[in-house]
Protein backbone atom coordinates (compact mmCIF):
# COMPACT_ATOMS: atom_id res chain seq x y z
CA UNK A 1 0.00 0.00 0.00
CA UNK A 2 1.32 3.41 -0.96
CA UNK A 3 -0.58 6.26 0.44
CA UNK A 4 -4.50 5.34 -0.81
CA UNK A 5 -3.12 3.54 -3.26
CA UNK A 6 -3.48 -0.83 -3.43
CA UNK A 7 -0.74 -2.85 -5.03
CA UNK A 8 -1.57 -6.87 -6.00
CA UNK A 9 1.25 -8.87 -7.66
CA UNK A 10 -0.25 -11.88 -10.27
CA UNK A 11 0.71 -12.14 -13.62
CA UNK A 12 1.18 -8.53 -14.14
CA UNK A 13 1.22 -6.09 -11.17
CA UNK A 14 -2.34 -4.10 -10.21
CA UNK A 15 -2.84 -0.97 -8.96
CA UNK A 16 -6.39 0.14 -7.43
CA UNK A 17 -7.25 3.67 -5.99
CA UNK A 18 -10.55 3.03 -4.46
CA UNK A 19 -9.49 0.93 -1.66
CA UNK A 20 -9.40 -2.68 -4.10
CA UNK A 21 -13.29 -2.21 -5.56
CA UNK A 22 -11.42 -2.10 -9.05
CA UNK A 23 -8.33 -2.45 -10.39
CA UNK A 24 -6.44 -2.07 -13.49
CA UNK A 25 -2.78 -3.24 -14.67
CA UNK A 26 0.17 -1.33 -13.65
CA UNK A 27 3.01 -2.33 -16.14
CA UNK A 28 3.85 0.81 -17.78
CA UNK A 29 7.78 0.58 -18.61
CA UNK A 30 8.38 -2.51 -16.92
CA UNK A 31 9.40 -5.70 -18.49
CA UNK A 32 7.49 -9.15 -18.90
CA UNK A 33 9.60 -9.86 -15.90
CA UNK A 34 8.09 -11.83 -12.76
CA UNK A 35 7.68 -8.73 -10.00
CA UNK A 36 7.80 -10.72 -6.97
CA UNK A 37 7.84 -7.99 -4.53
CA UNK A 38 7.12 -4.08 -4.01
CA UNK A 39 7.90 -1.62 -1.16
CA UNK A 40 6.79 1.91 -0.83
CA UNK A 41 9.27 5.21 0.54
CA UNK A 42 7.25 8.20 0.73
CA UNK A 43 6.02 9.12 -2.88
CA UNK A 44 8.19 6.29 -4.08
CA UNK A 45 7.78 2.43 -4.82
CA UNK A 46 10.40 -0.42 -5.79
CA UNK A 47 9.73 -3.57 -7.24
CA UNK A 48 11.91 -6.73 -7.12
CA UNK A 49 12.03 -8.59 -10.29
CA UNK A 50 13.07 -12.13 -11.53
CA UNK A 51 16.14 -11.22 -13.95
CA UNK A 52 15.35 -7.41 -14.30
CA UNK A 53 16.96 -6.10 -10.90
CA UNK A 54 15.00 -3.14 -9.47
CA UNK A 55 12.55 -1.01 -10.91
CA UNK A 56 10.67 2.35 -8.95
CA UNK A 57 7.94 4.80 -10.26
CA UNK A 58 8.20 8.06 -8.58
CA UNK A 59 4.64 8.27 -7.53
CA UNK A 60 1.69 5.66 -7.61
CA UNK A 61 0.95 5.10 -11.35
CA UNK A 62 3.32 6.78 -12.54
CA UNK A 63 5.93 4.73 -15.20
CA UNK A 64 8.15 2.11 -13.88
CA UNK A 65 11.98 2.56 -14.59
CA UNK A 66 14.63 0.16 -13.97
CA UNK A 67 16.22 1.62 -11.23
CA UNK A 68 18.83 -0.76 -10.09
CA UNK A 69 20.64 -0.12 -13.55
CA UNK A 70 22.18 3.02 -11.83
CA UNK A 71 23.01 1.75 -8.53
CA UNK A 72 26.56 0.67 -7.70
CA UNK A 73 27.27 -3.42 -6.98
CA UNK A 74 23.87 -4.53 -8.36
CA UNK A 75 23.53 -5.85 -12.07
CA UNK A 76 20.65 -4.52 -13.91
CA UNK A 77 19.80 -8.23 -14.58
CA UNK A 78 19.95 -9.29 -10.82
CA UNK A 79 17.31 -11.88 -10.16
CA UNK A 80 15.83 -10.74 -6.51
CA UNK A 81 14.33 -12.98 -5.02
CA UNK A 82 13.27 -10.79 -1.91
CA UNK A 83 13.46 -7.13 -1.31
CA UNK A 84 13.17 -5.02 2.38
CA UNK A 85 13.68 -2.23 3.14
CA UNK A 86 14.80 -0.66 6.69
CA UNK A 87 14.63 3.19 7.32
CA UNK A 88 16.30 4.73 4.08
CA UNK A 89 18.22 1.50 3.76
CA UNK A 90 17.55 -1.33 0.98
CA UNK A 91 18.21 -5.09 1.31
CA UNK A 92 17.93 -6.90 -1.54
CA UNK A 93 18.74 -11.40 -1.34
CA UNK A 94 19.59 -12.29 -5.07
CA UNK A 95 19.24 -15.81 -6.83
CA UNK A 96 22.76 -17.57 -5.67
CA UNK A 97 22.40 -16.72 -2.01
CA UNK A 98 23.80 -12.59 -2.14
CA UNK A 99 22.53 -9.62 -0.72
CA UNK A 100 22.65 -6.07 -1.70
CA UNK A 101 22.56 -3.04 0.25
CA UNK A 102 22.04 0.53 -0.54
CA UNK A 103 20.72 4.35 0.62
CA UNK A 104 17.37 5.43 -0.83
CA UNK A 105 16.14 8.68 -0.27
CA UNK A 106 12.33 9.88 -0.52
CA UNK A 107 12.26 12.67 -3.37
CA UNK A 108 9.53 14.71 -2.91
CA UNK A 109 7.73 16.28 -5.81
CA UNK A 110 6.36 20.20 -4.27
CA UNK A 111 4.96 21.38 -7.39
CA UNK A 112 4.57 20.03 -10.54
CA UNK A 113 4.54 23.66 -12.44
CA UNK A 114 7.48 22.79 -15.15
CA UNK A 115 10.41 25.45 -14.48
CA UNK A 116 11.53 27.81 -17.03
CA UNK A 117 15.14 26.97 -16.36
CA UNK A 118 17.03 24.12 -14.37
CA UNK A 119 18.46 24.87 -10.68
CA UNK A 120 20.04 23.84 -7.20
CA UNK A 121 18.48 25.68 -4.31
CA UNK A 122 21.36 26.47 -0.84
CA UNK A 123 20.61 23.33 1.33
CA UNK A 124 18.09 24.55 4.21
CA UNK A 125 19.12 24.70 7.28
CA UNK A 126 22.85 25.31 6.76
CA UNK A 127 24.42 24.36 9.14
CA UNK A 128 22.74 20.98 9.88
CA UNK A 129 22.65 18.27 12.17
CA UNK A 130 21.64 15.69 11.57
CA UNK A 131 19.48 16.26 9.00
CA UNK A 132 18.80 18.96 5.85
CA UNK A 133 16.69 19.81 3.03
CA UNK A 134 17.88 20.42 -0.80
CA UNK A 135 15.46 21.64 -3.70
CA UNK A 136 16.18 21.53 -7.46
CA UNK A 137 13.97 21.72 -10.32
CA UNK A 138 13.59 20.53 -13.59
CA UNK A 139 13.14 21.70 -16.92
CA UNK A 140 12.52 18.15 -18.84
CA UNK A 141 12.26 15.19 -18.21
CA UNK A 142 15.59 13.65 -17.80
CA UNK A 143 17.65 11.26 -15.92
CA UNK A 144 18.86 13.20 -12.66
CA UNK A 145 21.92 12.86 -10.58
CA UNK A 146 22.19 14.30 -7.13
CA UNK A 147 25.34 13.51 -5.06
CA UNK A 148 26.82 14.26 -1.69
CA UNK A 149 31.15 14.62 -1.69
CA UNK A 150 33.58 15.22 1.26
CA UNK A 151 36.12 17.64 1.07
CA UNK A 152 38.52 15.24 -0.38
CA UNK A 153 36.01 15.13 -3.67
CA UNK A 154 34.88 11.60 -2.42
CA UNK A 155 31.38 10.70 -2.91
CA UNK A 156 29.70 9.62 0.29
CA UNK A 157 25.93 9.57 -0.62
CA UNK A 158 23.78 9.57 -3.79
CA UNK A 159 20.63 10.97 -3.39
CA UNK A 160 18.78 11.03 -6.78
CA UNK A 161 20.07 8.31 -9.56
CA UNK A 162 17.26 8.23 -11.77
CA UNK A 163 14.73 9.80 -14.55
CA UNK A 164 12.26 12.81 -13.15
CA UNK A 165 9.86 14.66 -15.10
CA UNK A 166 9.49 18.72 -14.79
CA UNK A 167 8.84 20.06 -11.54
CA UNK A 168 10.33 21.09 -8.27
CA UNK A 169 11.35 18.40 -5.61
CA UNK A 170 12.58 18.47 -2.32
CA UNK A 171 15.31 15.85 -0.94
CA UNK A 172 16.01 15.42 2.64
CA UNK A 173 19.82 14.37 3.71
CA UNK A 174 20.52 12.68 6.57
CA UNK A 175 23.77 12.89 7.56
CA UNK A 176 24.23 10.83 10.96
CA UNK A 177 26.58 8.59 9.71
CA UNK A 178 29.22 11.38 8.89
CA UNK A 179 31.35 13.16 10.54
CA UNK A 180 31.55 17.16 11.08
CA UNK A 181 32.85 19.46 8.32
CA UNK A 182 32.36 20.95 4.91
CA UNK A 183 30.49 18.67 2.08
CA UNK A 184 29.46 19.41 -1.22
CA UNK A 185 26.12 18.41 -2.80
CA UNK A 186 26.25 18.13 -7.16
CA UNK A 187 23.13 17.81 -9.39
CA UNK A 188 24.07 17.00 -13.01
CA UNK A 189 21.19 16.59 -15.64
CA UNK A 190 21.45 17.06 -19.37
CA UNK A 191 23.57 19.76 -19.98
CA UNK A 192 23.67 21.43 -16.52
CA UNK A 193 25.37 20.88 -13.67
CA UNK A 194 25.77 22.89 -10.19
CA UNK A 195 27.31 22.79 -6.85
CA UNK A 196 26.81 24.05 -3.30
CA UNK A 197 28.38 23.77 -0.18
CA UNK A 198 27.20 22.67 2.97
CA UNK A 199 28.33 22.20 6.81
CA UNK A 200 27.10 19.52 9.36
CA UNK A 201 27.89 20.17 12.99
CA UNK A 202 27.90 17.87 15.88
Amino acid sequence: MNGSTLFALGNDVYISNDMGNSWTVDTAGLSKKYIRNIYSIGNTVYAGSNGDGVYMQSGAGTTWSNWSAFKDGLPALADVRDLNLDGNLMFAGLFGGSIWKTLITDIKKISTEVPGNYSLSQNYPNPFNPSTNINFKIKETKFVKLSVYNILGEEVASLVNQKLSPGNYNVTFDGSSLSSGIYFYRLITGNFSDVKKMTLIK
